[in-house]
């Protein structure tokens, strides 16, 4: 979803280009109101009776245009909310991957660097992949999301995804099978395989349901933070409440 500047009064965003269907609705426009005016000086010439004539006309254009609006509307706002929910989703078994991460870790003295280690290289990966997954995603004009501390991540790997602009979802997520692999064996993830396959499992359905997002629903621009915030209503609704409150 686009962003929308309502402006001081909330009506500047009915003026705005951006995400607007006045450039489709210009090209039905202009033809209809020239063949409006067309009829209206022929009508003395052709015996037309604007009492008789006009009136079922008049009705059956605003139930059309009654449906048109209804429908779209519910149109857009369906997606919107399927949008949403989707990518709450996303962050929601990202999530759950991370504390089944961090509960699984050695409890043992020995491993207890390790263990530390590995737990802050969790959390950034995970915020790291929870920002690139927003910007997958978004369509916004500041996509500066505000991550935890790339620290403990080589430099060479930060370069190395910044390169990246369109595949760093896959990388990050990548980097963190990898790493649950690596310290599997190195006993800082104690943990029976099966009971660990539950972890991939999570990872792989964020990112089905993220590719979902982005194809399903091209670019979903969210009002959100990385861990929270509103969302905003789709532009239909907004240009409908407005009408509705200028009008009462």
């Amino acid at each position: 979803m686009i962003h929308y500047d309502a402006g001081k009064w909330h009506l500047g965003f009915i003026f705005s280009l951006r995400g607007s269907v006045f450039q489709k609705g210009v090209v039905w426009a202009v033809p209809a109101t020239i063949l409006s005016i067309v009829l209206h000086f022929l009508a003395p010439t052709i015996n037309m009776d604007a009492d008789s004539s006009v009136g079922p006309v008049v009705s059956s254009y605003n139930f059309v245009l009654g449906f048109l609006i209804v429908f779209r509307t519910q149109q857009a706002y369906g997606r919107f909310a399927d949008g949403a929910a989707l990518l709450q989703q996303v962050t929601g078994v990202w999530l759950c991957a991370a504390q089944s991460m961090i509960a699984f870790s050695s409890r043992k003295e020995e491993h207890k660097h390790k263990v530390a280690e590995f737990q802050h290289l969790v959390v950034r990966l995970f915020s790291l992949l929870q920002c690139a997954a927003l910007q997958r995603v978004g369509d916004l004009s500041d996509e500066s999301f505000q991550v935890f501390s790339p620290e403990g991540i080589e430099p060479a790997c930060l370069e190395y995804l910044a390169t990246k602009e369109h595949e760093r979802v896959e990388v990050i997520l990548q980097w963190l099978q990898s790493l649950i692999v690596e310290h599997m064996g190195s006993g800082v993830l104690p943990i029976a395989p099966p009971i660990m396959s539950r972890v991939f499992q999570e990872l792989e359905t964020g990112i089905v349901k993220l590719h979902y997002i982005a194809g399903a629903f091209g670019c979903f621009v969210i009002g959100i933070h990385v861990f929270g915030g509103s969302d905003e209503k789709p532009a239909p609704d907004q240009v409908l409440l407005h009408h509705r409150l200028c009008s009462d």
